[in-house]
């Protein structure tokens, strides 16, 4: 009752942006990238994934690479500069740069990181899971195993130096220079994904975000009552955060520490959410809404048929749909 009560006096605090109304915005350039069942835009890239293969291509249409991917559904982990596509339950992770991991057991997830590492966790025989750090030159660097817990999530820290994972209720922290645990931070409930935000890590549940900095100690704490969490970025030391209620309606929160800082109402369903500089991009069933890093709206623009959206250079953005790339203008 008192958690329930201190929420609704946070969200009585909440700014709420309104949506402006899309304008039309002339696509400066487009080509064809075919369909893809994910994709990201790294370095001015697009990247795709689709069953089968992994395309890259420059913002003229070009394909700098292709490689080979399991026939099975595709998933692409970005950070910064950094992605890497793959296949639950297969062997192969194909990184933005090109290069590719294969791995002895089947992957169950993979994590780029800013740094220009990868999490790679797999099934280990003997073992709850196995989670392998790569360098950007897809070297193995780290290993650790878990001999107690199943293995949900992992990513490497923005600065390289920690690898955190997450188990259940639990998220460990290691110095990629040593072998001992550095700290460990347990939730009141099971996380099932978790991201670096500048130097602590966040677990996401269900019904909640937990913070911890790099050594376990507690950051801070939401509960969402009454809402369900969803997509999220990472913008500096700020999670945006898709959050629906019971009836079904979405609203992109931005939390800082633990706190709700702002709020973005928006029509229909929240397809995507990229950050890139101080801005957030926030894609529903066919527009696309910037916003500034504290929820004012910047600009909005019809996006028909987009399925993924993310921004780009020079205020550019980058519209995925129906097997074609557009870059609309600002």
């Amino acid at each position: 009752m008192k958690k329930s009560f201190l929420f609704i006096v946070i969200m009585s605090l909440v700014l709420c942006a309104c949506t402006p109304a899309p304008q039309p915005r002339q696509a400066q350039s487009s080509f064809i990238c075919a369909s893809a069942q994910s994709c990201a835009a790294v370095s001015n890239r697009l990247i795709t994934a689709d069953r089968g293969s992994v395309k890259c291509f420059d913002l003229s249409g070009n394909v700098e690479f292709e490689r080979e991917l399991e026939q099975a559904d595709a998933v692409i982990s970005a950070s910064g500069d950094n992605a890497a596509a793959y296949c639950v339950g297969g062997k192969t992770v194909v990184l933005s740069s090109g290069d590719t991991i294969e791995t002895e057991n089947d992957i169950t997830s993979v994590s780029a990181s800013e740094s220009g590492m990868t999490a790679v966790c797999t099934l280990c025989a003997g073992y709850e899971g196995l989670v392998t750090v790569y360098s950007p030159d897809a070297e193995p660097v780290y290993r650790w195993y878990s001999a107690n817990a199943a293995i949900a999530a992992a990513q490497v820290s923005p600065n390289g130096e920690y690898l955190a994972v997450l188990t259940a209720d639990e998220i460990h922290i290691f110095s990629l220079d040593s072998e001992e645990k550095r700290g460990l931070y347990k939730a009141p409930e099971a996380m099932h994904t978790l991201c670096w935000i500048d130097d602590n890590v966040c677990g996401i549940a269900d019904t909640g975000v937990y913070f911890c900095d790099d050594e376990g100690d507690s950051e801070g704490a939401c509960r969402l009552t009454g809402l369900t969490t969803g997509i999220y970025a990472v913008l500096d030391d700020k999670l945006i955060i898709q959050l629906s209620d019971a009836r079904g309606e979405e609203t992109a929160y931005i939390i800082d520490g633990g706190d709700i800082r702002s709020s973005v109402s928006v029509e229909g369903q929240i397809l995507g959410i990229h950050c890139r500089g101080d801005e957030i991009l926030i894609l529903t069933q066919d527009t696309v809404g910037i916003y500034s890093d504290s929820a004012q709206p910047l600009s909005s623009m019809n996006a028909a048929g987009a399925e993924a959206a993310f921004l780009l250079s020079g205020g550019r953005v980058l519209t995925v749909g129906g097997g074609t790339a557009q870059i609309l203008k600002p």
